[in-house]
């Protein structure tokens, strides 16, 4: 039997997986330990990471192990290593810019291969921020930064619930690891504060997860979705009438914001475990197939899809037929650089960025610097390949790879770039 195209990425894709998978099986409880502890209605599983502060950033590194996933507050910097998580206070670097004291502390057999931290609503004035990592089993746990960091940091396991009902507990096969978290820009539901966003986990083969109370419960929304194929999800943004989300095999959909506003009101912090169906998202069909791994909301009419190679999409937003808008494929090309973008840095973070100015940092060793108004790029290259995490302070950039940590000067290399963009 020949297999297609489509078939042949789809099998390599999970093949690839399933070896990571593999390397990480003793590192974690199985998913059948995870549903047993969920049907004996369990206390809820915690992981008390003790910190110590014993690493310093000297010059260029942090230590040797590769970065995993890294999160940013006004605050805090949190990584995680292998086995290891390292938080910074980023106040430091207002007196010193080469010897930052880190927090690191030891995980156990978890690896948290994916990081968010946000403000919390209803913060007491010890507790300022939110911290939620995921596992490579599929777990989603949940952590309170201080204001003070103090000595321990208590994660508790919110997904899978530990209080679920055998009735409503997901089913081993549906426990897939969290790829990424997205914070909504826009309130979950009319009756939500504006600051009390939804928060979505984009998972492997097709997972999506929404919350509407900080991360403490969480509802499966990967029925709302035709995703035949079990595409990873790597992307979501939005504005404030559409929200895109995309990953593999040019899998790109969208929701209007007020049909997903209408539709959700019911889900709050009290029935979202219901089983209520959430609104349907509407597929947006391109002639090629490729993963898609940043969004860029340029303005209220345009946005851009960056692929897995150094490729661009261009979609517009218009109005159709008095509903809050609709989606359609314009052009695609091809940046000057062949780079993954991990990660964007834009001009809100940025100052010396002009508007509609991206630094893109990913797969190559390499920094990219994109005009999406004028259509133009320029590279620079790095000696920090695969950057997994960048955070900005003061005027330094410290990139988080492959190799640990290491800082540029953002001054020079804005300039140098801003000096050399061309049509790309």
């Amino acid at each position: 039997m020949q297999l297609q195209p489509k078939a042949w990425h789809k099998l390599c894709s999970q093949l690839t997986y399933l070896m990571a998978a593999i390397l990480l099986l003793n590192c974690h409880p199985s998913n059948a330990e995870v549903n047993s502890s969920i049907a004996n209605n369990v206390p809820p599983i915690k992981i008390e990471v003790d910190l110590l502060p014993i690493e310093k950033l000297a010059g260029k590194h942090i230590s040797q192990r590769p970065v995993l996933a890294m999160t940013q507050t006004d605050n805090y910097v949190v990584v995680s290593q292998n086995k290891q998580l390292n938080i910074l206070d980023i106040r430091q670097l207002q007196q010193s810019n080469r010897n930052l004291t880190w927090s690191v502390g030891v995980t156990g057999a978890t690896d948290f291969i994916s990081l968010v931290a946000f403000s919390s609503v209803n913060a007491s004035p010890l507790a300022s921020d939110i911290l939620l990592g995921a596992t490579s089993a599929g777990d989603i746990y949940r952590a309170e930064l201080k204001a003070k960091l103090g000595d321990t940091l208590n994660f508790i396991k919110v997904w899978p619930a530990s209080t679920a009902t055998e009735q409503s507990m997901p089913n081993a096969n549906e426990i897939n690891p969290v790829l990424n978290f997205f914070v909504s820009n826009y309130p979950l539901n009319n009756h939500t504060p504006f600051n009390n966003q939804a928060i979505y986990a984009l998972g492997a083969f097709g997972s999506l997860l929404v919350s509407a109370d900080q991360g403490l419960t969480w509802q499966e929304s990967s029925d709302s979705i035709d995703n035949l194929d079990a595409a990873h999800w790597y992307t979501m943004a939005d504005n404030k009438n559409i929200r895109l989300l995309a990953g593999e095999y040019g899998q790109i959909n969208y929701q209007p914001i007020d049909q997903a506003s209408d539709s959700q009101s019911s889900l709050s912090p009290q029935s979202s475990q219901s089983s209520q169906s959430l609104p349907s998202w509407i597929n947006v069909p391109l002639d090629f197939e490729t993963t898609i791994y940043q969004i860029v909301v340029l303005n209220s009419k345009t946005v851009f899809l960056l692929g897995l190679s150094g490729e661009i999409i261009e979609l517009a937003l218009s109005p159709d037929s008095g509903q809050p808008g609709r989606v359609k494929y314009v052009a695609s090309q091809t940046l000057c650089e062949s780079i993954t973008p991990y990660t964007l840095i834009s001009s809100e973070q940025l100052p010396l960025l002009k508007q509609g100015q991206y630094l893109l940092f990913g797969s190559s060793q390499s920094v990219v610097l994109v005009d999406f108004v004028k259509r133009t790029c320029s590279s620079h290259e790095l000696t920090n390949a695969n950057t997994v995490g960048v955070f900005q302070s003061a005027d330094k950039l410290f990139v988080l790879g492959g190799q640990g940590a290491s800082w540029l000067s953002t001054l020079p290399l804005v300039k140098s770039l801003q000096k050399d963009l061309h049509p790309w």
